[in-house]
């Protein structure tokens, strides 16, 4: 049977046969760079390609010779690809399609994707193949590194009675990560409380209930909490049936 080449190494062996005469002074720059430097503050080393989550962006670690404590590097955190890899925790069951987890890299080295969320643990992606508790494969979550210029603003009217929790599709992508929520209640009612949470199985509170307590008042979200979102929506639920106000979200 005749052998046939790989096409790349073809053309390689193709193009070295070519004397090149001239380049033409090409340049190039790029518009988004997803190779991020990063101060190593976790209190234990990087190993290099070991997946890690740090000032609020996940990536794997691209210096050959890891990042030390207390030293800088880069992690690239570009979302076009699908990423394999065996550092995950094997007795956890990864299930294609769905969200996958990994812990702050301030908790313990070279920590484990996980299937399900637990304390300390971020969304990281999608799972796209997964290998009888061996390996998987996942799609990560876009990320962004840059200022508000990125931000979008979604925003929700709460006309109705939302004492019993209403789940909103559409409002905010899966992946995103919220920065801010300000609600505003409306002039019909003397008050509003309205509180986010996610619609995943267990939910859990992104926001504290804002209270407020004049009409047209704004109460903004001091701490937010599981802020990247990992469900398909969002639950927003009132004190009270009375209560009416808007909720605007920023996120990216």
């Amino acid at each position: 049977m005749k052998k046939i080449l790989n096409p790349v190494i073809q053309w390689r062996a193709k193009m070295a046969m070519v004397d090149a005469k001239v380049n033409c002074n090409f340049e190039e720059s790029y518009v988004n760079v997803n190779h991020i430097l990063v101060t190593n503050g976790s209190g234990r080393d990087w190993s290099h390609l070991e997946l890690v989550v740090v000032a609020g962006l996940i990536g794997e670690v691209r210096d050959f010779d890891g990042i030390d404590n207390g030293d800088t590097g880069y992690i690239n955190i570009d979302p076009d690809r699908i990423i394999g890899t065996t550092q995950i925790n094997i007795t956890d069951t990864f299930v294609v399609g769905q969200v996958v987890y990994l812990k702050t890299s301030a908790v313990v080295a070279n920590d484990k994707i996980r299937s399900t969320p637990e304390v300390d643990t971020v969304p990281i992606g999608i799972c796209t193949y997964e290998d009888s508790g061996t390996s998987i494969a996942y799609k990560p979550f876009t990320q962004r590194s840059g200022g508000v210029n990125d931000m979008k603003v979604s925003t929700y009217v709460m006309d109705s009675d939302h004492s019993t929790l209403v789940v909103v599709t559409g409002l905010v992508p899966l992946g995103a990560r919220i920065y801010d929520v300000i609600v505003e209640s409306l002039a019909t009612v003397t008050s509003a409380t309205m509180q986010l949470r996610s619609n995943n199985a267990s939910p859990v509170d992104i926001t504290a209930a804002l209270v407020i307590a004049t009409d047209n008042a704004i109460v903004r979200a001091a701490i937010l909490t599981n802020n990247v979102v990992d469900s398909d929506g969002l639950e927003i639920i009132a004190a009270s049936s009375a209560d009416r106000g808007i909720m605007t979200i920023m996120w990216r």
